[in-house]
């Protein structure tokens, strides 16, 4: 049986605690694996990744105290399964996230700050991430790590396109310049240790030339980017129904509620404007056309904790210029939409790095806002996209026998 690594850069956060538990109890029976794509019988034939196979670890800003601590301070985790998967999560491996490139807002989280840390060069917490990963996968006896990002929403990195090449993007690690996001430097300390890489938040990760030019070489797969569980996956499955309909749409406005962590984050503008722009893109894409008015709005509600709601006007017109709308709400939990389809795409790397493929999976765009590698946003051409890519796997398997 394989033996697979999965190190996640923010390990004591909200989706990450609600990965690890839910792993560890699908492991002991405990509950069902509802959600998880992997699971349906479109795909039951392949050689998925097993519960039992995987080792969680990670790193975070937050070290006090175990990974069973930080989840059973999460009030939206059933007590009774953490407790009774208490010495999983207490096997859970917690790195010092390296400070380099960390504003204060993130800073600012609970349990978060400490004072003793000192700010570390690129290049040292390049090296540092690249140790930790070979100790996690001496340690454990792996056969291979995947690296999936579930950090705090970064602020806008107006830099990236300038890293067209390894020379000029090791040139800045170096020399320490243009200050890069965190996320890139774990897509980069990844890529050189040759670990799969999901990158699930806006963040921009491997999202540089340089860096996916650089994994195609090695044949590192990556997916990304910006997981797509709620209200933007709900409208890239109404905007096609609108344009295969020729209804007009004029305007949609969006707004969201939540009180997590990442709503906290969200609260800084810096902060959000990444992931408003990954919510307002989508829209265009799909239709063909901008000439409507589109509005995202993210408030911090602190009383929601997890339980994350989002609201929708949608005003379209039709037959004869007749104006009609469409109001839709939302109610979901922000991490229990999220940690399934974590699971299925590091099931879905492992399997990539298996098959030998590098670079970015673009059949994996149903799962995010912001796919990357493809402009195609409509949910049902996505899905096409996957089922094409393992009809494929089949017709080679086929002309093999």
């Amino acid at each position: 049986m394989r033996k697979i690594g999965v190190l996640i850069v923010g390990i004591n956060g909200a989706v990450s605690s609600m990965v690890t538990t839910g792993v560890f109890a699908i492991r002991k029976g405990l509950v069902p694996p509802l959600g998880l794509v992997t699971e349906l019988p479109e795909f039951n034939t392949y050689d998925w990744l097993t519960p039992e196979s995987v080792v969680f670890g990670g790193w975070d800003f937050r070290t006090t105290g175990t990974h069973y601590e930080w989840v059973k301070s999460k009030n939206f985790i059933d007590p009774a399964i953490v407790e009774s998967i208490r010495n999983d999560l207490e096997g859970v491996e917690i790195f010092d996230a390296p400070l380099c490139s960390i504003s204060s807002t993130v800073m600012g989280l609970e349990g978060a700050g400490n004072a003793s840390r000192k700010a570390m060069t690129q290049k040292d917490a390049v090296q540092k991430i690249r140790q930790d990963i070979r100790k996690f996968i001496e340690r454990n006896q792996l056969d291979q790590a995947i690296i999936v990002n579930l950090s705090s929403i970064e602020p806008v990195y107006e830099a990236a396109s300038q890293l067209k090449d390894m020379d000029a993007f090791e040139r800045a690690i170096d020399k320490n310049e243009s200050l890069m996001p965190a996320s890139i430097l774990y897509a980069y300390a990844s890529i050189l240790e040759d670990c799969p890489m999901v990158n699930f938040t806006p963040n921009l990760a491997f999202e540089v030339p340089a860096l996916i030019q650089f994994a195609e070489e090695r044949g590192v797969p990556l997916a990304g980017r910006d997981g797509k569980t709620g209200q933007t996956l709900y409208k890239t499955v109404l905007a096609p129904m609108l344009k295969w309909r020729n209804l007009k749409l004029e305007g949609w406005y969006s707004a969201n509620i939540l009180g997590n962590d990442d709503g906290k984050v969200l609260h800084d503008p810096k902060h959000a404007a990444s992931k408003i722009k990954t919510k307002s893109d989508v829209l265009p894409s799909i239709l063909g056309y901008n000439d409507f008015s589109h509005q995202v709005h993210i408030h911090y509600y602190p009383v929601r904790g997890d339980a994350k709601e989002a609201w929708d006007s949608i005003d379209f017109m039709g037959w004869l210029g007749t104006k009609m709308s469409m109001k839709i709400n939302w109610l979901g939990q922000d991490s229990a939409l999220a940690a399934p389809l974590v699971f299925d795409l590091v099931r879905f790397l492992d399997r990539a790095s298996r098959e030998n493929q590098g670079g970015v999976l673009t059949y994996l765009a149903c799962f995010f806002k912001a796919p990357s590698g493809t402009m195609v946003h409509d949910f049902f051409a996505q899905i096409q996209m996957l089922q094409n890519e393992f009809k494929k796997e089949c017709y080679e398997e086929q002309a093999t026998h």
